[in-house]
């Protein structure tokens, strides 16, 4: 069965004469953007492990660390199921730079034939980081799409948000919002919280589901926001 994919072409820097070690998944010294391209593909696994190729040939190439990182919807609505391939970079300068760079190498050139037999390209959409707090390697991830009414804001209700789970013991759990740039089609950003396990996913929604400091926070700032679709996600590059 077709499952659809969407994956993130890469925004990894350059310096003028040669091409820097890719984007930290711990820290980030300036906030990451993305371009999510839409795949159709025939089987999911065959195109995951062609991806998992590509990333060793890319490391050994130019350096960067899982190039591709792949993400499996699980409890996500329409994406249940589905694979997201995820690259980031420092900013939208360097795209054109980190693309030609990547796409450019001989094994990977020759490669694409054996892509293009199982998938096929779909919309383009554009993101910029507006917060970030970093991710885990393996991570389990609760991600929230949402029309927002007012960026200033909502951010700030997002640190008011981090404050109260730090005191929940959620520390270990990242928070993570982008904004729609180029290519939206359904919400202005989407929030990302990474955590280290399923099991600290799990105790993660037990929290925003029951606490009631949580629940205060959620109605103080649904004045800013709608959120249009959420869902659980689970990392598995390989």
């Amino acid at each position: 069965m077709n499952r659809i994919i969407r994956f993130v072409a890469p925004l990894l820097a350059l310096f003028a004469a040669g091409i820097v070690p890719a984007f930290s998944q711990a820290t980030a010294p300036v906030l990451p953007a993305i371009v999510i391209q839409q795949v159709s593909a025939e089987d999911s696994d065959v195109y995951a492990t062609l991806l998992a190729r590509n990333n060793e040939i890319t490391k050994e190439k130019l350096g960067f660390e899982n190039y591709f990182r792949i993400y499996l919807g699980v409890t996500a609505g329409m994406d249940t199921g589905e694979l997201f391939v995820v690259t980031a970079g420092e900013s939208f300068a360097t795209l054109s730079k980190n693309t030609t760079a990547v796409f450019a190498l001989p094994d990977l050139i020759a490669r694409r034939g054996q892509l293009d037999a199982v998938r096929t390209l779909g919309p383009q959409t554009s993101w910029k980081a507006v917060r970030w707090g970093g991710t885990h390697k393996g991570a389990w991830i609760y991600n929230s799409w949402v029309n927002v009414s007012d960026e200033a804001a909502y951010l700030a209700a997002i640190d008011e948000l981090r404050g109260v789970l730090n005191g929940l013991g959620f520390q270990d759990c990242h928070m993570n919002v982008y904004r729609a740039v180029a290519g939206r089609s359904e919400a202005t950003h989407f929030v990302s919280v990474n955590t280290p396990s399923a099991e600290r996913l799990a105790a993660n929604l037990d929290a925003i589901s029951n606490d009631p400091t949580v629940a205060k926070w959620f109605a103080s700032s649904a004045k800013l926001r709608t959120v249009v679709r959420n869902g659980t996600y689970r990392e598995i590059t390989q």
